[in-house]
């Protein structure tokens, strides 16, 4: 089994974009209105947040190569 590179941002912010659709789809329908829409859109823009702020925040203030 090949190993994730989460290094690399593309892979990152498409494993947490998915993750925070499902998670929200998951709520929307079983916990709130049971609207997919809103749920998919939801998870689609806290997905696409959390992964840039994560990427900003981990360039910023990462690990150094020095």
């Amino acid at each position: 089994m090949a190993d994730i590179d989460f290094d690399n941002p593309w892979i990152l912010g498409a494993i947490l974009i998915t993750t925070y659709t499902l998670f929200t789809v998951g709520a929307e329908v079983f916990l709130l209105t049971g609207n997919i829409r809103a749920g998919l859109l939801r998870g689609i823009f806290l997905g696409t947040a959390f992964a840039l702020l994560y990427l900003f925040l981990r360039s910023r203030y990462g690990k150094s190569t020095s």
